[in-house]
């Protein structure tokens, strides 16, 4: 992305630094990396690759909303970028940043574009949008607002509001600079109300990982069976603890969550929002062995599940 430079480093912990020309504060595990600004914040970075996965609250509760750009594509001499899983939408979008910083929406079969959110406007001035469930209507509210939250604390953040949301639509957005959207507030009848808050993130060269996820999975990975004949009292039989890269999935296995190691012992832990994920060995075994069956797992707030994962060595 021609926004970071090559130059990076990974920091684990809490980590301050300028982003946006103003001071922030990140938790967690986060690829930094020396930043070359443009003349303009950019709210929604769009680049193929680009992920965010959200946790859930209120009556969203509970399963992960994971939010990818999954591809490019010119039309009319324009590149637009496919957004999948975008909260509310149905379907697939394709979308870009146009000559005034707003983000755009294109139909193809219409061959029109419509805006969904025109950064760059003038604060507390409506302005029409096609964002789903917005009800028509936004403005910005203001572009120095203090958001803390999982994903980090900044001071330089952009507030969205919604003027015709009374009791059903979005209430409030809120975007940083060159992370994207990083909370959503939305009214769903009444008193009732649903949340997204940012928990990870994948943004070009910069990735964003909270440690304040209480949830996710733990365990042990090993290898086995190791002897040909199984002797259950035969130490020497027993399975073997197995060194290897591991990734989460969706349940339905479409998109990536997260990656990790287990150690020399076979040990691993990876913090997950509440929600149901898939995990697949890194390195396809389907044809070769050792051999791992892929296996689902439920994830529940405020635990970690244990699981032991079994690798195949084919021995019989």
């Amino acid at each position: 992305m021609a926004r970071f430079d090559v130059l990076s480093r990974l920091i684990s912990g809490i980590v301050s630094g300028i982003v946006g020309n103003r001071k922030c504060t990140v938790l967690g595990t986060v690829l930094l990396a020396t930043v070359a600004w443009g003349s303009e914040p950019e709210y929604f970075p769009l680049d193929v690759g680009n992920l965010w996965v959200y946790q859930t609250g209120g009556t969203r509760c509970c399963a992960p909303v994971i939010v990818e750009v999954v591809a490019r594509a010119d039309f009319n001499g324009r590149t637009y970028f496919r957004l999948r899983g975008f909260p509310r939408a149905e379907g697939d979008f394709w979308v870009r940043i146009n000559d005034t910083g707003s983000l755009v929406a294109y139909d193809p079969d219409q061959n029109q574009e419509s805006v969904w959110y025109a950064f760059q406007a003038t604060e507390n001035q409506p302005f029409e949008t096609a964002v789903p469930f917005a009800l028509g209507l936004a403005a910005v509210l203001s572009r120095n607002t203090n958001y803390q939250g999982p994903a980090g604390g900044f001071d330089n953040a952009l507030r969205m509001g919604y003027p015709r949301v009374f009791q059903v639509g979005i209430s409030e957005e809120v975007f940083v600079p060159d992370v994207g959207l990083v909370r959503r507030t939305e009214s769903t009848g009444g008193p009732s109300a649903g949340s997204y808050e940012l928990v990870y993130a994948r943004v070009g060269e910069v990735t964003i990982r909270s440690d304040e996820i209480k949830s996710g999975i733990t365990g042990h990975i090993v290898l086995g069976p190791t002897c040909p004949v199984s002797r259950p009292d035969d130490p020497t039989c027993a399975d073997k603890p197995y060194e290897t890269e591991m990734v989460v999935r969706t349940e339905d296995g479409s998109w990536e969550v997260s990656r990790f190691h287990s150690n020399s012992r076979g040990y691993f832990r990876v913090a997950l929002a509440n929600g149901a994920y898939r995990l697949e060995a890194a390195k396809p075994t389907r044809f070769s062995f050792p051999f791992f069956r892929p296996v689902s797992v439920k994830v529940e707030s405020n635990t970690f599940t244990i699981v032991t994962l079994m690798f195949d060595t084919g021995i019989r």
